[in-house]
Formats: C-alpha cells, structure tokens, sequence
C-alpha cells in the first residue's frame, strides 16, 4: 500500500469517527427533544431555535439541525425556513386520521400477537384492565395506562415495523391524549 493511499485510509477512519461522533450526539438531542415534546416540557407552537438549543445542549449547530430533522419525521415539529422549528400543533381532521390508522393497525397487529401470548402477558393485560378501573376520572393517568395495555396486547406481534409504526402513530397525538 503506497503512503498515499494509507494517508486516505487513516484520513476516512477519521472522517468515520467524527461522522459517528456527530451522529451519536443527534442522537441523543433527538431522543432529548422528543422526550420533552411528548411530556409537554415543549407544547404544541413552541419554538425551538437553533442558537438557543446549541447553548443549551453546549453542541454546534449541526447536530441540532440533524436532530431536529428526525424528530420533524416523527411529525412532531415543523421546520420554518430562517425562523427555526415548532413543537407541531395537531388539527382535528389530522388528529382523526393518525388515530384511525393507529386503531387499524392495533387490531392488525393485536390479531397477529394472539399466537404469542403467554399466561404472564396475559396477566399482565388484567392486570393494566384492572388498573384503568380505579383511573377513572383521571384522563392523564388513564391515558398512559391505556397506552400500556395496548402495547402489551400487540408488542408480541412477529412484525415488529408494524409495532413500532403503532408506537410513532401514538407519539404523534400524545400530548393532546393526555391533557385532562
């Protein structure tokens, strides 16, 4: 191998590195910010700006912006061009359609899980029945506890993609589920 080409070679391992390094920090800002949309830390028509995130991570830009584009793909914020992104605002018509799609791939996915339920999953789901009993009353608590159940009664599911698009689907109305 000529020195030119073990110069290229040690110059994209490193190129590699910083890649990786810059992607690890997305995402950990991604799983950060999407932690804090979900649990009304930033409601819905919150700004989030750039400059203010970077100081607030203590990170360049950059991998804010990359975070910010993933979580926009969870439908979650709406990026403005030269004014930042905002923690998206849901319509009632948009609303309607993500939970309706959300119901129909819950039984989809709820009738493929039936074949892999055990008597401890089946336990578990009266017990979160039993649960959602005494949490009448509380829209908040019922909420992630419905969640809970529902989960539990298509996570056996064998198409995971399926699963996890039902987990997204309910990231995307989450915070207008649990408002009491």
């Amino acid at each position: 191998m000529t020195a030119d080409a073990t110069s290229r070679l040690v110059s994209n391992k490193a190129g590699d590195a910083a890649g990786e390094k810059a992607t690890f920090k997305a995402g950990a800002v991604y799983e950060t910010l999407k932690r804090r949309i979900l649990d009304g830390t930033y409601p819905p028509g919150d700004w989030l700006r750039l400059s203010q995130l970077a100081r607030d991570f203590s990170l360049s830009e950059m991998p804010i912006r990359e975070a910010l584009r993933l979580v926009q793909k969870d439908g979650l914020v709406v990026l403005h061009r030269h004014r930042g992104a905002q923690v998206a605002e849901l319509s009632l018509a948009r609303g309607y359609d993500i939970v309706e799609t959300r119901l129909f791939l819950e039984k989809a996915a709820a009738l493929s899980a039936m074949p892999f339920h055990t008597p401890a999953s089946l336990r578990a789901m009266a017990a979160s029945i039993r649960t959602m009993e005494t949490l009448i009353g509380k829209p908040g608590e019922f909420a992630l506890e419905n969640r809970r159940f529902c989960t539990l009664l298509f996570e056996p599911s064998p198409n995971q993609i399926m699963v996890n698009l039902i987990q997204d689907l309910w990231d995307q109305v989450w915070q207008h589920s649990t408002t009491g």
